[in-house]
């Protein structure tokens, strides 16, 4: 189920409460489960559409492994996602609109957004980085949303060109099942020419808004984000080792871009 992924999705959401400098509250922690109820519930409608790129990409996923069966994850999913906001009521109606939205786009991605070129990696990347809009949102802390903004589009950046390499690392199984990922229209080596693209775009980001964020988040985020970024960039190759170690490898930059935001309210 990829936990893992949903308690990130969890914690950002406590940030983006942070990061507004209000006060973190019940209503905080409930929406930070609910987030990742309803990041479960994603990975798992994913699962219940991916069948048939998972037995060529991802053997070992919870249908494909024989786990549990496509009417189970499915049964499982829908409940999560009632769940989840069924605890955004819970806290605030406008939460609840973007959770529900949140459902909708997750259902649809797999058999609608993924086949189409970059518009389901935009998604995706979207998706992750409204987390911290709904901390702030949950802290009742619509005065300081600004203080979410930037944050919240590091997060996009940091994510938009993993969602990428994973396309990349997946185009055997996607080319089979007829998905129009951006590999599979456009080839590998056009895919690793995008993906240095969006890399270099989140390191002028981190230059740029390191004068607004101020020196701390600087210290932490150029050594932490930027010269690994840089040497990913020096490395690119249009394989798929790169294309999965360096999306491996942007999946625990988050790290760096947690403390860093945090450095930055200092």
């Amino acid at each position: 189920m990829r936990v893992l992924n949903a308690l990130t999705a969890g914690g950002v959401v406590i940030l983006g409460a942070f990061l507004t400098s209000a006060y973190i509250g019940i209503h905080v922690y409930l929406t930070a489960l609910s987030v990742a109820i309803i990041t479960i519930a994603g990975n798992l409608i994913n699962d219940y559409f991916d069948v048939e790129t998972d037995e060529i990409n991802r053997p070992d996923r919870l249908i494909p492994s024989g786990k549990l069966t496509s009417k189970q994850v499915l049964l499982i999913s829908i409940s999560l996602f009632i769940l989840g906001n069924i605890l955004l009521t819970i806290v605030d109606l406008n939460l609840l609109k973007i959770g529900l939205a949140a459902t909708f786009l997750l259902i649809i991605y797999t058999p609608i957004l993924k086949r189409r070129p970059l518009i389901g990696n935009i998604t995706v990347a979207l998706l992750l980085s409204l987390t911290i809009i709904a901390g702030a949102l949950a802290s009742g802390a619509f005065l300081n949303l600004k203080n979410a903004i930037l944050p919240s589009s590091l997060i996009f950046f940091l994510n938009l060109p993993r969602e990428i390499l994973k396309d990349g690392e997946d185009l055997m199984g996607d080319r089979k099942a007829g998905f129009r990922t951006f590999p599979v229209v456009f080839g590998i080596k056009r895919t690793r020419q995008l993906v240095l693209f969006t890399l270099w775009i989140l390191i002028l980001w981190i230059f740029f808004n390191s004068f607004i964020l101020g020196k701390l988040f600087a210290v932490c985020a150029i050594p932490g984000i930027v010269l690994p970024v840089l040497i990913m960039i020096k490395r690119a190759e249009a394989t798929p080792i790169w294309f999965s170690n360096t999306q491996r490898i942007l999946k625990f930059l988050i790290v760096p871009g947690v403390i860093s935001l945090i450095l930055s309210r200092i």
